[in-house]
């Protein structure tokens, strides 16, 4: 495929790419996409969340491989997302990225979901025989400067939180996991 390009409604993904027809072969992807929506995307790949997220999306990826196993690939994404005020969804926003190469991956993210800080550095190596039993490390760090405005964020954009939502909770909250 020399030329993709799709719109998804005010966004454009464009990218092209090589498959070999011999299912070990190699292969390259890249794409690039400028104003997509969050939940068009999760829409097109069938992700379907208990809550309703509102950014737009510009970034790139790309792929290669010499053979179809997790040590062959090479894979570079990176995306920024800035946050859309919309009623009733959270706002996504900030820096992230995604490399994998050599056996190994290595994921950062820096932003905002809502009022809420989130920060995650995760990296590991990837486990050829099994993906799930690949090993990770990292750090994931939320802050919330108001949690009773991070739990009201989240139970407008429809996540079910039951009686936590109604609950009156002031103050702020760090929670750091390693």
């Amino acid at each position: 495929i020399d030329t993709l390009e799709a719109a998804m409604a005010d966004g454009r993904v464009t990218g092209g790419g090589a498959v070999s027809f011999d299912a070990a072969g190699p292969g390259s992807l890249r794409l690039n996409w400028r104003g997509v929506e969050t939940g068009d995307v999760l829409r097109a790949a069938g992700v379907k969340l208990p809550l309703r997220l509102a950014s737009r999306l510009d970034g790139r990826v790309q792929a290669s491989w010499t053979a179809r196993r997790a040590g062959a690939l090479a894979f570079d994404l990176s995306n920024s997302a800035a946050a859309v005020g919309r009623p009733g969804a959270l706002g996504l926003g900030g820096q992230t990225s995604l490399k994998v190469g050599d056996g190994a991956w290595r994921f950062e993210h820096a932003g905002t979901a809502g009022s809420t800080s989130v920060v995650c550095n995760t990296r590991g190596q990837l486990d050829a025989g099994s993906l799930a039993k690949s090993p990770l490390d990292g750090t994931l760090r939320l802050a919330a400067p108001d949690v009773g405005r991070a739990i009201a964020e989240l139970s407008s954009a429809g996540l079910p939180l039951g009686q936590a939502s109604s609950v009156d909770l002031g103050g702020e909250a760090a929670i750091d996991v390693r």
